[in-house]
Parts: C-alpha cells; structure tokens; sequence
C-alpha cells in the first residue's frame, strides 16, 4: 500500500494491485467511479506539485494514474454548482496542463453557475471567448 496524499480527513493510497483507495479511520473506498467522486475533492486543498511529486517519487505510470477519476472530481464542482471547490479544481487543472483535453467540456458549462470571479479565471484557463456560452441569435 502506497501512501499517496492526504484527502480531507482520509488518505488517498495505491494497492499493490494498482487500485485506488481513500480511507477514512477504519474505511475503505475503492475510487473508480462516480460514486465516489466527491470524496475526492478535499484532495484539491493540496498543492499539485506536491501530489505530482509523490506519484514520481513512487514510480506511478500514467496508465495507473489514469484509473483514479482525476478529471471526473475536477469537472464535478463545475457540473454541481459546487463554488467552494471550483477555485481548487483551476488550480489542479491548470498545474496538471489537462485544460485542452478537457476543453470541449468547458465549453458545455453556463457561466451563470460560477461566481464572476472565478468565471474570469475558468475562461483563461480555458482559453474561452469573452461569450462563449452567450447565443449568437438571441
């Protein structure tokens, strides 16, 4: 078992079998799906680089790393209106360099679900026109 990061109160770690688990005191959560997918967005209030770090450090591929739903908790607080989490997920979107694969997803959300703020840094990040979810013909 793999320490990987801290996650809120719980520990993300990697099995031996290449798994992803999130424990919390003395339970254990497979994460593979969407089901636990919020469980991962505390995992945002840590640095990327530090995470990254770990995964290096620990030899991870990126075709293990591409079993944990990474992409999945970062699109979950924009998805549900979730503005607590949202600045983190930038964070961990932009650090990670996955903003033009997950573009065409950007483009789906309304701006009118973020505060102003962070609606200005989703359309840098994502490289957005100034109305890209506004109707050419009204």
């Amino acid at each position: 078992m793999i320490k990987i990061a801290q996650v809120g109160l719980g520990t993300l770690y990697l099995t031996k079998d290449k798994n992803w688990y999130l424990k919390f005191s003395e339970k254990e959560y497979q994460v593979h799906d969407k089901e636990h997918i919020i469980a991962l967005l505390p995992l945002f209030e840590n640095d990327y680089e530090e995470f990254k770090q770990a995964l290096e450090a620990n030899n991870i591929s990126s075709e293990v790393l591409a079993r944990l739903p990474l992409q999945s908790a970062m699109k979950y607080p924009f998805n549900h209106q979730r503005t607590t989490w949202m600045d983190n997920a930038l964070d961990w979107i932009e650090k990670s360099g996955m903003a033009g694969e997950m573009r065409d997803w950007a483009l789906t959300i309304k701006r009118d679900t973020m505060p102003q703020a962070v609606m200005h840094r989703f359309r840098r990040v994502f490289d957005l026109s100034k109305g890209w979810d506004i109707p050419e013909n009204p």
